[in-house]
């Protein structure tokens, strides 16, 4: 089988969305969220890793909508990780480098459940 270019290849989502409704209404952003999800499914099975932020989910004022990615990226990743060890038990990778955060006011857990401890 022939290995993708994309292998080891370490993938930075960077941007945000605009915080005026005139811009990027609700379904725009849902539409978006949903790209980037598929996205980053997409590109972990072709074996690329990832370089994620760690901060606060920032949010537009008039629809509560985050306007970065991050969060909805370290989820998408973290489900990915755990389709692949049950997938492939004793050999499998997480498609995610990992930085330290700046400070220890990051979120303190993810909408999947994990737990990010701040270094000490």
């Amino acid at each position: 089988m022939t290995r993708s270019p994309l292998f080891g290849r370490r993938i930075h989502f960077s941007g945000s969305i605009s915080p005026d409704l005139a811009v990027a209404t609700t379904d725009d952003v849902k539409r978006a969220r949903e790209l980037v999800q598929t996205l980053a499914h997409e590109l972990v099975a072709r074996g690329a890793t990832f370089v994620l932020p760690v901060d606060t989910e920032k949010t537009r004022a008039a629809d509560a909508m985050p306007i970065c990615f991050d969060w909805l990226l370290w989820q998408t990743l973290h489900s990915a990780s755990l389709a692949a060890r049950l997938m492939r038990p004793t050999r499998w990778s997480l498609p995610l480098n990992t930085i330290r955060p700046r400070t220890r006011s990051h979120r303190s857990s993810t909408a999947c459940g994990t737990t990010c401890a701040a270094p000490t």
